[in-house]
């Protein structure tokens, strides 16, 4: 019988990362939960929000949080090492912008999605102007550790 032998991966990728995004994904679909019961009770006394808003908005802030959580504990590999990342979260920033331009553009014929894509927008937003909030906060830390 051949013994299976645990290989480190690629620099930066260990249990941690797993273990954060774990927490990372309940503490996700805790907020998923939470905002739902929070928009279906909204719904039933005021009768306005519509199923595509509300999925929305649902999706969207659990994924924040996520996002928030993961960057916040470093938990995202290769994406802080290269110029990759950058370039996904600075596209992701401008699609939000584009999101909430188009929305408000467009705002007569959105009806009550409007506050939904701005919502969308604003999320995406958010996450980018995190990511490189932290990356500016950390950087040094990152290339200190590579000089020891």
């Amino acid at each position: 019988m051949k013994k299976i032998e645990l290989v480190k991966g690629e620099k930066g990728y260990d249990e941690m990362q797993i273990a954060v995004r774990g927490k990372g994904f309940m503490i996700a679909y805790i907020t998923a939960i939470v905002v739902l019961a929070l928009l279906t009770r909204f719904d039933e006394t005021t009768k306005y929000i519509n199923p595509y808003a509300e999925f929305v908005v649902t999706v969207w802030a659990s994924m924040t949080v996520f996002f928030f959580y993961v960057i916040k504990h470093n938990a995202y590999d290769r994406i802080n090492d290269t110029s990759t990342g950058k370039t996904i979260f600075a596209v992701f920033g401008i699609a939000g912008l584009f999101i909430i331009a188009a929305a408000m553009i467009r705002s007569e014929k959105m009806g009550e999605n409007l506050l939904a894509q701005i919502f969308i927008g604003g999320c995406m937003i958010i996450n980018c102007a995190f990511y490189f909030i932290h990356y500016a906060i950390h950087r040094n830390d990152d290339e200190n550790e590579d000089d020891e």
